[in-house]
């Protein structure tokens, strides 16, 4: 690992992990992009079936094959603002969210990301209470945790994705949880799991245990900047040929407080 040569030691990330970087930022802007351009075609072809259901029969073929045509850019734009996620930063939209709403919303964007070979299962808890996010960054988390799922199981599997309630105070994977209630969404996979070294290092920016070229390493980082900044805890356990099991702790927003305080 590189380091500076100033008065103290400080870690400089090599020549081909920054270009690699740079281009993941090229990327992103690109995708960013696309994906606005996208939102707004999307945008006027549901503008445009909702002026011809004015001029057919209520009920008929036609009306019903342009409610059709509606749903189906709907979900396209839907999908399509998960891409934003990956797209320059923007400022958040923090409001009070569903978790169970959040993650159907994101699932057949999750199909796509893990394929065919890995069965992705969704147990929805009950009586979660809301909390205080912008929902693309539900959205973004669940993207890196099922991208990091699909690397563990290059043969297939399974990524099964729960949602509870916990209160604060109680160990979590042997780390104590803060106070007052919380969302658990837990993301487990059944890969080829990790060792306690590299559970030791996962959330360190351009670590990965993938070969070169392959991955920066960023994505479990940009997680944990995230919970940091939405005051998550984030839980792993992992042991080799066992799979892995991600539990991310989330504060609710309680009755008497404003979803956008």
């Amino acid at each position: 690992m590189p380091f500076d040569s100033g008065d103290s030691a400080r870690w400089v990330p090599s020549e081909g992990q920054l270009r690699y970087a740079a281009r993941m930022e090229i990327l992103g802007r690109l995708l960013g992009g696309a994906a606005h351009d996208f939102a707004n075609l999307m945008m006027g072809i549901m503008g445009h079936a909702d002026l011809l259901r004015t001029e057919v029969q209520p009920g008929s073929d036609q009306a019903r094959d342009l409610d059709t045509l509606h749903s189906l850019a709907e979900q396209g734009a839907a999908l399509t603002q998960q891409l934003f996620a990956f797209g320059p930063r923007r400022r958040v939209k923090v409001a009070a969210v569903d978790v169970n709403s959040a993650i159907r919303d994101a699932t057949a964007m999750l199909e796509r990301l893990v394929g065919e070979s890995i069965e992705l299962e969704f147990k929805p808890g009950g009586s979660l209470g809301r909390i205080r996010a912008d929902k693309s960054e539900i959205a973004e988390a669940l993207m890196i945790l099922a991208l990091n799922a699909r690397d563990a199981m290059p043969e297939g599997g399974r990524l099964t994705i729960e949602t509870g309630r916990a209160e604060g105070g109680a160990p979590a994977g042997g780390h104590p949880v803060g106070p007052g209630r919380h969302v658990m969404v837990t993301v487990s996979d059944t890969g080829c799991g990790m060792s306690e070294e590299t559970l030791e290092r996962i959330f360190e920016p351009f670590f990965s245990t993938r070969d070169e070229g392959e991955g920066a390493g960023l994505g479990l980082a940009a997680l944990d900047a995230v919970a940091r900044a939405r005051n998550w805890e984030v839980t792993v356990r992992s042991k080799p040929g066992r799979g892995t099991t991600f539990q991310l702790y989330i504060p609710c927003v309680l009755e008497n407080e404003s979803p956008c305080g």
